[in-house]
């Protein structure tokens, strides 16, 4: 499909397991090639981290406002800025379990300190969060795509109160249990997988986490 509607402001990294050899692209699986354009995907991991431990930081310690103010400026960066925020949309597949994996714990960080954030900001965060939801929601997929969607949603759902978000992710995860464990408890998509105890884990968090 043509890219060229996709800015600096989207997020964008290249799949990791796939290996240009010999003038054709190979699929190595369990093999991260070095060469992959992957700085998006390492910049939301670091900002969703920031934001998640510095919220909940401030939760429990409201008298030191550097907690506060670091997880305002990494959201204010991602959601807010024109020049550096994230558009809320996802590009290529890969996007989608990249954003599903991370911005959860950068919501759950914002749940956190939303009481403390300015009108404005807390206006135009929650602004993204529902438009992020509301993408996510709009596709599904197989696998540990639509099981970390789940978390996601669940999140946005929490944090903005939102019922219909809720409800959908419960539904959602109930339908990924049923269609993705079989009937003995194995996850057969996750067995063929080079690295099946650690996919295993991986999309067993995310059943864990929406439940929650």
């Amino acid at each position: 499909p043509d890219g060229s509607w996709i800015t600096k402001n989207h997020f964008w990294t290249q799949a990791p397991y796939w290996w240009f050899v010999n003038g054709v692209w190979v699929r190595r699986d369990g093999q991260v090639n070095p060469d992959a354009d992957r700085s998006d995907y390492a910049a939301a991991i670091v900002a969703a981290r920031t934001v998640r431990d510095c919220g909940l930081a401030y939760y429990f310690n409201k008298s030191d406002a550097r907690f506060l103010n670091k997880a305002v400026d990494q959201l204010k960066m991602w959601c807010v800025t024109p020049a550096t925020r994230m558009i809320p949309q996802y590009t290529i597949h890969q996007s989608k379990i990249e954003i599903c994996v991370t911005i959860p714990g950068m919501i759950y960080g914002y749940w956190c300190i939303r009481d403390n954030v300015s009108a404005s900001d807390r206006a135009a965060i929650d602004t993204w969060i529902n438009d992020l939801a509301v993408r996510s929601i709009a596709w599904e997929e197989s696998n540990n795509y639509d099981k970390w969607k789940c978390v996601l949603v669940a999140m946005a759902g929490v944090t903005r109160k939102n019922q219909r978000f809720i409800d959908y992710a419960k539904s959602q995860v109930q339908k990924n249990i049923a269609r993705m464990i079989s009937s003995t408890g194995r996850m057969q998509n996750e067995l063929g997988r080079a690295t099946s105890l650690s996919y295993s884990t991986y999309s067993l968090s995310a059943i864990l986490i929406t439940c929650q």
